[in-house]
């Protein structure tokens, strides 16, 4: 599950110096100087926090956050949360930094830490949800390779936006994920179940009257 925003902001209880912090506010020409060098990670969450309510706010809300996904110093928590704000925006660079967070993600998770896997894992399900809210059936190729990705829960992401909004290009890609999932006994309500639903709607919706679909 995509972690709340404010969630992620209380979770942050050990202090950290601050490093780098890419979001300045009105007024403010740098968050790391003298005694923001010291910032505890409390502080840099309230201050990202902050930053990121006044870019959503604001009328070029998408432009400023792209910009804020394409900064290096974000930290994954708040790479995610940048991406999830961007699917409730719309402009000519959003999806485009989206699209990058995923494949950046994606080419991360296979060798990434037992600690830091389940970050990677939560930018990948954001990015899936946020490209299926601006761009419909155009990021049908995401929430494909979502859907057969190796982690069950980026799975549970890519199939529904599959089911629910994309196109009939992944009609031979998920009708074998579908037999591989057949293969094996399915528990009522457990994710593989899910997952067979969510390809059996995706199946369906797409399946032409009178042809081999």
């Amino acid at each position: 599950r995509v972690p709340d925003g404010r969630s992620v902001v209380a979770a942050r209880r050990r202090t950290n110096t601050c490093q780098s912090v890419p979001y300045v506010l009105p007024g403010q020409n740098g968050l790391c100087d003298g005694r923001m060098s010291r910032m505890s990670y409390v502080e840099r969450a309230e201050m990202f926090d902050a930053a990121l309510s006044a870019a959503v706010s604001g009328s070029d809300a998408d432009h400023v956050l792209a910009g804020m996904l394409s900064d290096p110093a974000l930290d994954m928590r708040e790479r995610t949360m940048v991406t999830a704000a961007l699917g409730d925006t719309r402009g000519p660079g959003g999806s485009a930094a989206v699209r990058t967070a995923f494949s950046t993600a994606w080419k991360r998770y296979p060798g990434a830490s037992k600690s830091t896997r389940p970050f990677e894992r939560d930018l990948l399900c954001a990015s899936v949800v946020a490209l299926a809210k601006r761009e419909g059936p155009a990021a049908t190729d995401v929430y494909a390779s979502a859907a057969l990705h190796e982690n069950a829960h980026v799975r549970s992401y890519g199939l529904p936006a599959l089911a629910a909004v994309g196109d009939d290009r992944a009609w031979e890609t998920i009708m074998t994920r579908l037999a591989e999932i057949l293969k094996r006994k399915i528990t009522q309500g457990g994710m593989r179940s899910d997952e067979a639903s969510s390809a059996a709607e995706y199946l369906a919706r797409h399946a032409t009257q009178g042809s081999v679909r």
